[in-house]
């Protein structure tokens, strides 16, 4: 069972692991939302407070997944008392990198890994629901030759749903409206094809 030391800025994850805040990435009151930098020895993590009325369904959108999705960002850890997820955190995301004068070629291996990594949740009948440059999360260097790709993955399932074949998604709005696609504004039957569109997006844009 994992405990929380608010005092010292420190929580215990049920793997024993202790993870100290270093500092606050985003924090909204309306709609809870806390996004944390930790870290547990020399590594570092993310933190997120997942909303206790989802907090059940994810964790098990997340079980779903693991074993048979190796490039999906998958939950490391749980605090339980905190409501909260703790990711392998990634340097940077493709929103950011995508403004950088990226060469052919390294836009071409992001964006080939991304389509890879929501064909690995369309396999186990989950759909994203929200694709968007932000959710492509990525580890990179630079050297003299320019950006070095290490590592691409997908995350931030907390919108995603367990769509079984025959089924859809209605009367919601899922994703961001910048990146959804037009059946997601008219809240209307959401499927796989939403998340393939909203990644026609992020190629376009990328």
């Amino acid at each position: 069972m994992s405990t929380a030391l608010a005092d010292s800025g420190e929580y215990i994850g049920q793997s024993g692991h202790s993870y100290r805040i270093e500092r606050v990435l985003q924090e909204e009151k309306f709609h809870p939302r806390r996004v944390c930098l930790a870290t547990a020895g020399d590594r570092k993590f993310i933190l997120k407070y997942i909303h206790t009325v989802n907090y059940e369904d994810l964790q098990e959108i997340y079980n779903r997944l693991r074993g048979d999705a190796n490039h999906v960002r998958l939950v490391q850890d749980t605090i339980p008392e905190k409501s909260m997820f703790v990711f392998e955190y990634y340097t940077d995301h493709l929103l950011n990198l995508a403004q950088k004068d990226l060469p052919l070629k390294v836009k071409k291996k992001i964006l080939k890994h991304a389509l890879c990594r929501i064909a690995e949740l369309h396999d186990q009948d989950i759909v994203h629901t929200d694709i968007k440059p932000v959710n492509v999360f990525i580890d990179w260097k630079g050297d003299r030759d320019g950006i070095v790709i290490d590592r691409v993955q997908l995350g931030d399932l907390e919108d995603a749903a367990h769509i079984p074949p025959g089924s859809h998604m209605i009367g919601k709005q899922v994703g961001n409206r910048m990146w959804r696609s037009p059946e997601a504004h008219a809240e209307g039957p959401v499927n796989k094809p939403s998340d393939i569109f909203s990644f026609a997006l992020v190629v376009s844009l990328s």
